[in-house]
C-alpha cells in the first residue's frame, strides 16, 4: 500500500519508527540479518540505515499494541528478533 518502516529522527536508541509512505528516503532502508547459522527460530533482525541499531519491540511485549522504535542490536534482546512468515 505504499507504506514503508522509517526510522526516527535523529537515528538513536529510543528514536520512534513509523509507517510512512514510501520515499526512498535513507531513513527507509532496511537490511534484513540473521544469526551467522540460520534458524528459523531465532528470527531475524531488522538493521536501520543507522549501523548498530535495529528494528526493536522496546517493552518486549510482542502482543499489540507495540510501540516500535530503535534499539541497539543485540542478539540476546527478544526484541530486536522478528519472524517472518
Amino acid at each position: 500500500n505504499g507504506q514503508c518502516l522509517t526510522a526516527g529522527s535523529p537515528a538513536v536508541a529510543g528514536a520512534p519508527v513509523s509507517m510512512e509512505r514510501c520515499t526512498g528516503a535513507t531513513a527507509q532502508r532496511w537490511q534484513f540479518f540473521n544469526a551467522p547459522v540460520f534458524n528459523a527460530l531465532a528470527g531475524v533482525e531488522l538493521v536501520s540505515p543507522k549501523p548498530g541499531l535495529c528494528l526493536a519491540d522496546p517493552a518486549d511485549r510482542r502482543t499489540a499494541p507495540v510501540k516500535l522504535a530503535l534499539g541497539y542490536c543485540l542478539a540476546t534482546d527478544p526484541g530486536v528478533r522478528w519472524h517472518l512468515g
